[in-house]
């Protein structure tokens, strides 16, 4: 791609892409950056070949630089640092609670963070749709879909101890 067209490309996406930083990151200078690199990283990729969609891609790369922002910048706890050896948990709740760890441990990714967000940082699920580039509605359906897989292994396992034979 020659300088100039470049320049007209990069001068006719540059307000979308601001309102896509501006919009995770709910910083101005913040999403500047963001977008003169992701502009930056365009143009450079642009040299080595030819992208049929440069919109969409500088639109993608702008979300998820800010989304590693966020996710640098938001104060988070591990699932494996939560203490579960409280004097009031009994043995078997203890093994439950690990349990439902695990369980959540094994989930599929988008559904794991949803989950972890949702109930462990407390967050509203229009700041999770944000953070993850979605809609509440895709971010309901990924919690429920959670939290029934987690039900479904818990009872699954418990069913397993309680059988006799």
């Amino acid at each position: 791609m020659e300088t100039e067209s470049f320049k007209i490309l990069a001068k006719r996406i540059r307000p979308k892409l601001i309102a896509i930083a501006q919009r995770i990151v709910r910083d101005s200078a913040e999403a500047e950056d963001v977008v003169q690199d992701t502009l930056l990283k365009l143009w450079q990729i642009q040299q080595e070949r030819t992208i049929e969609k440069p919109e969409a891609l500088a639109s993608i790369m702008v979300r998820n630089q800010c989304l590693n922002i966020v996710t640098r910048t938001c104060p988070h706890i591990s699932i494996n640092e939560i203490d579960i050896s409280d004097d009031t948990i009994e043995d078997n709740d203890a093994e439950k609670v690990g349990h439902i760890l695990k369980l959540i441990d094994n989930l599929p990714t988008m559904q794991q963070t949803v989950l972890k967000m949702r109930l462990m940082q407390n967050m509203e699920m229009a700041d999770i749709a944000t953070l993850i580039g979605t809609t509440e509605q895709a971010v309901r359906k990924s919690l429920s879909r959670a939290r029934m897989a987690v039900l479904k292994g818990y009872k699954d396992e418990e069913a397993k101890h309680t059988k006799t034979y």
